[in-house]
């Protein structure tokens, strides 16, 4: 077994991290606005994990309120909604 310890993303490699992942996902546009990456960082402390599951979420209840890019105010509704339902 192999263990490593990440250190947690700046902004700008968390915002390059989300694109990538989309990208590799097939999309083939921007799916957050500019100003999302701020908050995901915040809310994330740059954590790769958290920074999964936020944005897993975000596109999900994205998608269903049919908004175009996900927003920094849907991401602090999510993060909200996840610290009480299922704290880490």
């Amino acid at each position: 077994a192999v263990k490593g310890m990440l250190r947690p993303l700046t902004e700008a490699e968390t915002a390059q991290y989300v694109e990538h992942r989309l990208v590799q996902a097939g999309a083939e546009r921007s799916l957050f606005d500019p100003e999302a990456f701020e908050a995901l960082q915040q809310l994330t402390q740059g954590v790769p994990r958290r920074i999964n599951r936020l944005c897993d979420l975000a596109l999900l209840v994205g998608y269903a309120e049919q908004q175009e890019t996900v927003g920094a105010a849907l991401l602090d509704s999510i993060s909200e909604e996840l610290a009480t339902v299922a704290p880490e």
